[in-house]
């Protein structure tokens, strides 16, 4: 029997992929209906919290510790920080394969997509 997980990191990193589907793309005309769709494909594949900043990005490393808590070694990455960096980086890729290139040029430095989220939010709203 499968467990179940509410954690959308491991849902992807298991190897199921989300799907998104964008019938238009985001110019400077249409940014209320195509916020509308995105965000019903963001919110269906349960990645909203990845650009209203209730999923805040982990840690990427983690102290080693000795069995008495005290520091030993160098740091080990954090397996929480790789997955939502893989996941932020996909969803990231998603929304701006949405945008014409027009407004893909005004945003394309953002490296999550919750920053990508806040540029659109302000140059539109």
């Amino acid at each position: 029997m499968a467990s179940s997980n509410s954690n959308p990191s491991a849902h992807i990193l298991s190897g199921t992929s989300f799907t998104f589907t964008t019938p238009i793309k985001l110019d400077r005309t249409n940014y209320t209906i195509w916020k509308q769709q995105v965000l019903s494909s963001i919110r269906g594949n349960g990645l909203e919290n990845y650009i209203d900043e209730s999923r805040l990005c982990p840690d990427q490393f983690l102290p080693n510790r000795s069995r008495s808590g005290e520091a030993s070694g160098e740091d080990r990455e954090n397996p929480d920080y790789v997955a939502w960096k893989r996941l932020d980086q996909l969803l990231l890729s998603w929304i701006m394969s949405s945008m014409s290139l027009e407004i893909l040029s005004l945003v394309v430095s953002s490296q999550t997509s919750l920053e990508l989220w806040k540029k659109l939010e302000k140059q539109f709203e």
